[in-house]
This record gives structure tokens, sequence and C-alpha cells, in this order.
């Protein structure tokens, strides 16, 4: 890589930095991008709710088999197969339906964390007017987590702290 070029990537990526800070709802909409369609959660409330249904439709069934066999209809053998059948679906049901309720859990965890983009772009702000060489040095550290340099192309991979930070020392 050329100097000339690696200078001009420095600046490309200290704007973007800029760009991102000064902006919470940028910063959102490139979080959200990253995380995919909001319409999926929407999708996966809609199968909790129907794995719910076919669960309350197999205890029906388990049900109903244990009244076929008190009225003599199956046999024991018979009971016990169906129902070791039915409690392994169900076991594989509830299995998807605690994995839909672990990823709600962690959306809104992420959406938690989204609201202290606010406070931290907040306590950048005044960082970010004419700063110095470390305390820009200190920013990209902190917000930078992989830079890509190809040809033409620069993919930066950032990350964003979920509260205030301060980066420079207070006077006495």
């Amino acid at each position: 890589l050329r100097a000339d070029d690696a200078e001009e990537a420095a600046l490309t990526v200290w704007a973007h930095v800029q760009t991102l800070l000064s902006d919470p709802e940028e910063l959102r909409h490139q979080y959200e991008q990253g995380r995919g369609d909001p319409a999926v959660d929407v999708q996966a409330e809609h199968e909790r709710t129907r794995l719910e249904r076919k669960l309350a439709a197999l205890e029906r069934e388990k049900t109903r088999l244990l009244d076929a066999y008190q009225a003599e209809v199956i046999e024991l053998t018979e009971l016990a197969e169906r129902r070791e059948r039915l409690t392994e679906q169900g076991q594989l049901l509830r299995a998807r339906v605690q994995e839909i309720e672990q990823q709600r859990l962690d959306r809104a965890a992420e959406l938690r964390l989204l609201e202290g983009v606010e406070a931290f772009c907040t306590s950048m702000r005044g960082a970010m007017v004419a700063p110095a060489f470390e305390v820009k040095q200190k920013v990209l550290q902190l917000i930078v987590q992989r830079i890509v340099v190809e040809d033409h192309r620069i993919t930066i991979a950032h990350v964003v702290p979920s509260g205030p930070i301060r980066l420079q020392p207070e006077h006495h």
C-alpha cells in the first residue's frame, strides 16, 4: 500500500467515524442494517404462537389416548408407544419455542443497548471538534474493530459503546 493511498484511506476512515458519531440515527441505521429485517421478529412471534397451539394439541391428543386406553380401545403397549412419540414431538416444539424466546430476549437487550447510543454520541461530540491526534487515535481505537482495504474499497467494522465515554483527562 502506497503512503498517499494509506493517508487517503485514513482520512476516509476518520470521516466515516465522524459521521457515525455525529448522527445517532445513522448509527442506529447501520446497526439495524447489520441485524437484518425487523419483520423477522414478527415472523418468529407468529411461529411461536403456532408452536404453542401445536403443543396444546399434543396435550389434548395425549388425553384422548389415555381416554382410549381407559375405554379399552387400545392396549397399554400402544398407549406407551404413541405417548412416547407425542412426548418427543413436544420436546422438539418446546425447544424451538425456547429458542424463539431467547432470540426475543436477545433482541430486547440489543434495543436497550441502542438507547445508550445517544448518550455515547453526546459524550463524544465535544471531543470531535478539532481533535488532537491523540484524541483521534483514542476514538479510532475505541470505535474501529477492523479495517479492510481492497483495491478501491474500504470496509470498516466498528463497535459502539453503550454509554458515555470520557476521552480527555479532567483538569483539576
